[in-house]
C-alpha cells in the first residue's frame, strides 16, 4: 500500500489522514531533521492511519509528530498532561 491509499470516509478522519500523509511527505528524505533521521516508514504510516480510522467518533484526534527512527508519534494533549503513542517502522 502506498501513501495515496489511506483516506477514510469521515471528514475528521480524512483530515487526520491528510496530516499523516503530509508529515510523511515532509519527512520523506533521510536526515530530514539534520541528525541522521530515517524517513517515515510506510508501515508506520499505514499503522497510524489504521489506528486513527479505528478511533470512536467521540474520541479526540491526536497530534502527529515524526520520530527519528522512522516512527510516527501520536499525542493526545489534555491540559498539561501528554499521552503519547508511537507506531514503529518495523514489525519487531
Amino acid at each position: 500500500m502506498g501513501y495515496n491509499n489511506l483516506n477514510g470516509t469521515d471528514g475528521r478522519i480524512d483530515e487526520a489522514i491528510s496530516e499523516l500523509m503530509e508529515l510523511a511527505h515532509e519527512c520523506s528524505n533521510s536526515d530530514w531533521d539534520g541528525c541522521n533521521s530515517l524517513t517515515i516508514s510506510k508501515i508506520a504510516l499505514r499503522r497510524a492511519a489504521q489506528f486513527v480510522r479505528a478511533l470512536p467518533e467521540d474520541f479526540p484526534m491526536p497530534e502527529f509528530a515524526p520520530e527519528p527512527d522512522g516512527a510516527i508519534s501520536l499525542d493526545w494533549i489534555q491540559s498539561k498532561m501528554v499521552k503519547p503513542s508511537a507506531f514503529l517502522p518495523n514489525p519487531n
